[in-house]
């Protein structure tokens, strides 16, 4: 049946298949049947039903139950206890829709129909959801269609379909003040740079006379690109150091030969110090002086000198004590009282850190430790310490013990001869020399 391909998820179906055996014939009558099925890969469960065969023709039909057609990939395994018949596996892939679902042949309201000419005719009884929507009868869809419909298809619209009312203007203005403002390359100003206020009102757009008036108009003085205005205009204090920028006043800022204006002549008087500076030459820095007389007792503040020098004797008291008297010079560094001695004594007794009990303890310790020397240490600081060159303090010891208690040779053949001088048991030779005609020793040497 057509309502069966492709088989339908989760309707029941019926499945037919074939049991052959190892060279691929069909097995007839098979016996015990036993069949499986695997919903979307799971495992194996046994069907409902089972299957039968049709006849004796070695083919069977298995009908699945919803259930069992409830996924997208169906598995079904078949096994037998005949000799020599091979288990059947059967996949099914299920669909949601049938080729019955499309409802073929037409059925009249509900469905398309394909015309001789291969044109579908569709019967639109209604436009909207289910259950609802607006009936339609024909013609009803081209007569909405705008008449305006463009031979390129497309859609034209009217101001009518966005105000709702029809909007009259003066042939041809709206179109070029539509492109006028969108017909920009690259625009950078949007809606948002016009102000959102009522025209005329705060923050608004001026548009009548009374705002536009309201502007103040320029100076009458606006010469060549600036505004001249003198300089009792400006306020006071209104041009300070910090409202000038670092560098903002550099030599292409002031009018040519303005600073040979000021620098021009050979002596020019500064004024603006309450007195006088001479600069005698143009040279930067050079030859700058006072005038004479050009510093006034009035310059400095009332009594500002007097309270210097009124005085036969000043204290300059600032933590100092130090006396400075007229026409004397800087004396009283030696002016320190007893009492301010002794007051500093204080001071550095209670300064002083002293050492607490269990800081003595420890030093006493460290000098003890100085004295715990042993006697292997003070051997091995003898044999380290040289003498008369590179000789040992131990050699020194070895050699005086064999001069006085060891065994010696060469004294009693004629002379002259070589003498040895050994340790007490005479196996170790410890120095050597040699004696003249005259029994004086010549020569000695060290053999340890």
């Amino acid at each position: 049946m057509a309502e069966m391909f492709p088989p339908k998820k989760n309707t029941a179906f019926t499945l037919v298949l074939t049991i052959r055996d190892a060279d691929g014939d069909l097995v007839t009558g098979a016996t015990a049947l036993d069949s499986e099925v695997s919903i979307d890969g799971a495992g194996f469960n046994d069907c409902t039903n089972e299957a039968t065969e049709i006849g004796t023709t070695g083919i069977y039909t298995l009908v699945l139950t919803s259930g069992e057609m409830n996924g997208d990939v169906i598995t079904v395994q078949t096994k037998t206890t005949s000799s020599g018949a091979k288990t059947a596996v059967n996949v099914i892939y299920t669909a949601v829709r049938t080729i019955a679902d499309l409802a073929f042949p037409a059925t009249t309201g509900r469905s398309m129909v394909v015309d001789a000419n291969g044109l579908v005719d569709a019967n639109t009884v209604k436009v909207g959801p289910t259950a609802g929507g607006t009936a339609q009868t024909a013609g009803d869809i081209p007569a909405r269609l705008p008449a305006a419909l463009t031979a390129n298809g497309n859609m034209k619209s009217s101001m009518v379909e966005i105000l709702t009312t029809a909007l009259t203007e003066t042939a041809g203005l709206l179109a070029g003040g539509f492109k006028k403002f969108f017909n920009v390359a690259a625009p950078t100003g949007t809606l948002l740079s016009i102000p959102d206020a009522v025209p005329d009102a705060v923050g608004g757009l001026p548009v009548t006379g009374t705002r536009l008036t309201a502007i103040p108009t320029l100076p009458v003085a606006l010469v060549g690109g600036r505004i001249d205005s003198s300089v009792g205009a400006i306020a006071a204090n209104a041009i300070t150091t910090a409202s000038i920028a670092d560098g903002a006043l550099t030599a292409a800022k002031f009018a040519a030969d303005a600073f040979d204006a000021v620098w021009a002549v050979a002596v020019r008087t500064l004024t603006a110090f309450g007195f006088g500076v001479t600069v005698t030459t143009n040279n930067d820095k050079t030859d700058y002086s006072l005038a004479n007389g050009s510093i006034a007792a009035a310059t400095f503040a009332a009594n500002a000198l007097d309270a210097v020098w009124s005085t036969a004797v000043r204290l300059l008291s600032a933590g100092t004590n130090i006396v400075l008297a007229k026409g004397v010079g800087v004396t009283g560094f030696n002016d320190l009282s007893a009492a301010q001695v002794n007051a500093e004594a204080d001071t550095a007794l209670v300064d002083y850190d002293a050492a607490t009990g269990a800081e003595a303890v420890a030093i006493a310790g460290q000098i003890t430790a100085l004295n715990d020397v042993s006697a292997a240490q003070i051997n091995a600081a003898l044999k380290a310490e040289g003498y008369e060159g590179a000789i040992t303090f131990e050699q020194i010891i070895r050699v005086l013990l064999a001069f006085a208690t060891g065994e010696t040779s060469g004294f009693i053949p004629a002379v002259p001869n070589d003498v040895e001088f050994r340790n007490p048991d005479g196996s170790v030779l410890i120095f050597h020399g040699h004696l003249d005609a005259n029994r004086n020793r010549t020569t000695a040497g060290l053999d340890i």
